[in-house]
């Protein structure tokens, strides 16, 4: 320091002040010094090579001493960058299991084992577990329930759910069993009634509000058990007894249909329990997309009978729900290709030459005022997704509906007019907000109560000509796509690969792109003379 006129010249980070004898108070500031903890963890990062690491975890206030405690989840919270999370986290766990003899990826469970080996060596009454220990160290559950729920979004979901509104609604309650059951199934654990107690106790453990009759309820030594999770398993325990039978003596062959699929020859027990395995691990989420679609099309015979023995839908979607995820058009694609070999790419290979000879078809034959209207303005429109729409829209106005459907607050039934008929082939909406409104007075006024997986087609615009976002609606999961036309396609491979019958408000349009299209043959085309014209008119366009 320099002294100029009894002054100091301090640098901008010291400070002074003078006591009451004048002398010179410094106020220095104070030197970080790195802990050893920090130290530690610093050199573990160089030995993983992963330096660029440190930041993520300090901003996660992850201390060295914290690493051992780490599960999957506290991981994929704290480093968003999936590249740099998934070497992170495996070399933390190998690194754990030399350090600390933790073999499982979940500490919890390892800790569990432990506790349980230990309980073991004990003499009977020398301990107590609390209530949650004991319900999990009698669950047959492969791991705690709150984990079972973290590693699957619609376990999180219903977590979410609950935090957020104190209590659950059916579906969540639904998939909270489905959940359960699939960890039964997967570790192929045989549950007796006194089994299910544990489990119940780690729901209410999660859930305090629920009650657990609903999903068990034991009924004495007279009468059979009851509650939601006990007659899933129940229900799912025979049915994986009737799948058991050979694939192939229950595959039905249809003669009449040439493009019917080869279905094997000789599936015994044993490779039919290997599908029941790779379907159980396609019910769990999974990150690697190509492993997904590999056990998807090997397990495309067992959903085919599957299909055809579920007594619903519905129960039919529980077992297999990555029909609604976001990727599920790969899937879809997958079955449909199976279903029908060399037919899945007819629909976009065709459609530019069917608008070209379908023009001048809607001139000479839509009656319909309000449809001419719309085939008039459609000309000099420049987007092609809004194109297409009303191209497709429009074969309600040649094909006309012949449903009819309950009038609302009357008895009397009346006919479908063409507006109906579009709406519900294709629903357009100036805002993806109203869709849940919307959709309700679908169903109410002309599907049958309570249907929830009917695919439907949603494109959104302010109007049908400049139309920005396409959805498929299917099971109450919105799926989105890039243009009008892709929506279209995986709308129709999905009534087929599902087996599902089109709505009666708009069967026209979709048996004439099933027919033309695709090229898969109605069975009752002559009794549609409206398809048969148009189908004969495109026929001889394509001649000339």
């Amino acid at each position: 320091m320099d002294v100029q006129s009894n002054d100091f010249v301090l640098s901008e980070s010291v400070t002074y002040e003078r006591d009451d004898q004048g002398n010179i108070i410094l106020n220095l500031p104070s030197v970080p010094v790195l802990d050893q903890s920090q130290t530690k963890l610093d050199e573990l990062l160089d030995n993983f090579n992963l330096p660029e690491a440190k930041h993520y975890l300090i901003r996660a206030s992850i201390t060295y001493e914290s690493l051992q405690y780490l599960s999957k989840e506290d991981i994929k919270e704290a480093i968003p960058l999936i590249g740099l999370r998934a070497t992170f986290r495996e070399k933390l766990f190998s690194w754990r299991k030399t350090e600390f003899g933790i073999v499982d990826e979940s500490l919890s469970d390892s800790i569990a084992n432990k506790v349980v080996s230990w309980l073991k060596t004990q003499p009977i009454g020398c301990t107590t577990p609390t209530p949650s220990t004991s319900s999990y160290l009698n669950s047959q559950l492969s791991k705690k329930l709150e984990h079972l729920l973290e590693e699957s979004l619609k376990g999180k979901a219903a977590k979410q759910f609950y935090k957020d509104n104190n209590h659950l609604i059916d579906s969540f309650r639904a998939d909270v069993i489905n959940i359960i059951l699939e960890d039964i199934f997967f570790h192929k654990k045989k549950l007796t009634p006194k089994d299910f107690p544990p489990i119940i106790e780690e729901i209410l453990e999660l859930f305090p509000s629920e009650i657990k009759e609903y999903y068990f309820s034991p009924r004495g030594t007279k009468k059979n058990p009851g509650g939601k999770l006990w007659d899933r398993y129940v229900n799912q325990k025979a049915k994986r007894s009737r799948l058991l039978v050979p694939l192939s003596d229950n595959l039905e062959e249809n003669s009449n249909q040439k493009d019917s699929v080869t279905k094997p020859s000789g599936l015994d027990k044993i490779e039919t329990a290997k599908l029941l395995a790779f379907k159980l691990s396609l019910s769990r989420e999974s990150s690697d997309w190509d492993s997904v679609k590999d056990k998807w099309q090997r397990t495309f015979d067992l959903r085919q009978k599957e299909l055809k023995t579920s007594q619903t839908n519905v129960e039919f979607l529980i077992d297999w729900p990555l029909f609604t995820n976001a990727k599920a058009q790969d899937l879809i694609n997958i079955d449909f290709d199976l279903l029908h070999p060399n037919k899945g790419h007819l629909l976009l290979s065709k459609w530019e030459n069917f608008k070209r000879k379908i023009e001048k078809y809607y001139c000479l034959q839509i009656k319909d005022k309000k449809s001419r209207e719309i085939l008039s303005n459609s000309k000099g429109i420049a987007d092609p997704n809004s194109f297409d729409y009303i191209f497709a829209v429009l074969l309600n106005s040649v094909i006309l509906p012949t449903a009819r459907f309950a009038d609302k607050g009357s008895k009397l039934s009346r006919k479908i007019s063409i507006p109906d008929a579009n709406e519900s082939f294709i629903v357009h909406l100036t805002t993806i907000s109203d869709y849940k409104k919307t959709l309700s007075d679908l169903r109410e006024k002309y599907f049958n109560k309570g249907l929830t997986v009917q695919p439907l087609l949603i494109v959104v615009g302010l109007t049908i000509y400049t139309l920005k976002e396409f959805y498929l609606y299917f099971d109450n999961t919105l799926l989105k796509f890039d243009s009008f036309l892709t929506s279209l396609d995986i709308c129709f491979k999905l009534f087929q690969v599902l087996s599902l019958e089109y709505p009666r408000g708009c069967s026209g349009p979709w048996l004439f792109i099933q027919q033309h299209f695709y090229e898969i043959p109605l069975a009752n085309c002559s009794k549609i003379p409206s398809i048969c014209s148009l189908l004969n008119f495109l026929e001889d366009r394509q001649s000339n």
